[in-house]
């Protein structure tokens, strides 16, 4: 149930961030497409599910790994997390052999990971970037492999997308 409310509370967000922008929050926002991924769409969703003082202390001219945002990178934010996942709340987050982050988080990264931060880690590669507070809530980037094409899915939440 509290699983259910978490998507219904993250689907109004986005839905109220579409109100006030006429476009979905993006999949991630990079300066330029050889850009890492940044700023998520749960970052972006963050005032519009009452996490406003969060949302403050981003500063989204600085990189997500930048020192300045480990406290928030580290942030684990419970409507992005299923009370059933009993796993850590952090994990180490990865680049992947194309420079790009295998995993997100929505608090304050893209997307999602499950994993500990010392075991059975989803984020397996080499090498670790940084620690990261889990989702277990995604943005869809679509059908093909985001390592392929991370600024052209065919879905509705890849790197800066404007989907209305």
């Amino acid at each position: 149930m509290s699983c259910s409310n978490n998507l219904k509370q993250l689907g109004l967000a986005i839905h109220s961030y579409h109100a006030a922008f006429e476009r979905l929050p993006s999949g991630w926002i990079a300066d330029e497409p050889s850009d890492e991924p940044g700023w998520s769409w749960g970052a972006a969703s963050l005032p519009f599910m009452e996490q406003q003082a969060i949302h403050e202390k981003i500063n989204f001219s600085v990189a997500i790994e930048d020192a300045m945002h480990q406290a928030i990178r580290e942030t684990a934010i419970q409507t992005f997390i299923c009370q059933s996942d009993m796993g850590k709340d952090l994990f180490m987050i990865a680049e992947s052999a194309g420079g790009h982050h295998h995993a997100h988080s929505s608090s304050s990264g893209s997307g999602t990971g499950t994993g500990t931060a010392t075991s059975g880690n989803v984020d397996d590669s080499d090498p670790k970037l940084f620690l990261i507070a889990k989702a277990n809530y995604v943005g869809v980037f679509g059908t093909k492999e985001i390592e392929d094409d991370p600024f052209n899915g065919d879905g509705t939440f890849y790197g800066n997308s404007k989907t209305r």
